[in-house]
């Protein structure tokens, strides 16, 4: 990667995006985009809840309230609370059923958007304090590369490949079944953002960093990705003694998406004779999971309350 690498970087570290308690390297910025609870409120709360709604509402100006299912009594209060900036926000589901000694509570917020607000984090804190337990269900950890989808090569592996694109130069690649923990969502995030520079996001979901095996399920989640360098090696084509035709077909696979994919099509000597030439101009990016592990930590530090332990994978609330 050239020089401008550096400059792009330093306008990541300004003002255009938002980072919470973020880790940079040299051309990856790490930080956690989505985060989701999932917390067992106490059946005080839910009765407090219940006669007095507005204990909830304080926290949002909109409130969503669903009676019961058809088939049992559960209740369902769902809530979304902005904060500072437009994009900002969390959302809350909290499901109760009488007959259960607990009631269910779901948290999803973006931590680069909202927690430098202390509002948001105070209602978070008031949510976990009426619970009895608590967990980080999922994180989206998000690797900011400074250049543009134009030049990211995403190679498949084990899990499914899906490219969507809403319309042409706007592409989104996904690797395994989208919202399930370790997949992959590679999309162009100047696009995205309206960024006055090239940037391209991966997402990585995680599951619970307190969880069995956390670094070696993250580490083998991450993905392949390829990154195009600038270099011309046109030259170094033209000075070889391939055929007119192999250098055609080179400078044809070396801009195309599914390059691996064709180069793996054509019989195996064309292919160990060419793929050299067609791979030269990319660089594989090679992502950190202690990085990873480091900034999902910062964030779970954050949400770690006073009178809590940690019990196996959870955080039990001492009342």
């Amino acid at each position: 990667m050239s020089s401008n690498a550096d400059k792009v970087m330093s306008r990541i570290k300004g003002k255009e995006l938002r980072y919470y308690m973020s880790v940079f390297t040299q051309y990856i910025t790490y930080s956690v985009d989505l985060v989701k609870l999932r917390l067992a409120l106490t059946i005080k709360f839910i009765n407090e809840i219940r006669k007095n709604v507005y204990i909830v509402q304080t926290m949002s100006k909109k409130l969503k309230y669903k009676e019961s299912h058809r088939y049992d009594e559960t209740y369902l209060y769902i809530y979304e609370a902005k904060y500072g900036i437009k994009e900002g926000y969390m959302r809350v589901e909290i499901r109760y059923n009488p007959n259960s000694e607990v009631a269910s509570c779901t948290i999803e917020c973006n931590p680069n958007k909202c927690f430098s607000f202390c509002d948001c984090l105070s209602d978070i804190g008031m949510l976990i304090k009426h619970s009895t337990s608590y967990y980080v269900h999922s994180m989206d950890i998000a690797m900011d590369i400074p250049t543009s989808m134009r030049n990211v090569e995403v190679r498949k592996d084990k899990r499914s490949f899906t490219r969507y694109c809403r319309k042409r130069g706007n592409e989104t690649v996904y690797l395994g079944k989208r919202g399930k923990v370790n997949n992959v969502k590679v999309y162009d995030k100047q696009n995205e953002s309206d960024l006055p520079y090239e940037l391209t996001r991966v997402e990585l979901k995680i599951g619970n960093p307190l969880g069995f095996n956390f670094m070696e399920f993250t580490k083998n989640a991450l993905p392949q990705i390829y990154v195009r360098t600038p270099e011309n090696y046109d030259e170094i084509i033209v000075n070889t003694s391939l055929s007119s035709t192999d250098r055609v077909l080179i400078m044809a696979l070396r801009d195309h998406l599914n390059k691996v994919k064709l180069l793996h099509e054509l019989d195996r000597k064309k292919t160990k004779k060419i793929q050299p030439y067609v791979l030269a101009n990319t660089v594989k990016v090679d992502f950190d999971v202690e990085k990873i592990k480091e900034v999902a930590f910062r964030i779970l530090n954050v949400l770690e309350l006073e009178n809590s332990v940690i019990i196996d994978d959870k955080y039990a609330v001492l009342h």
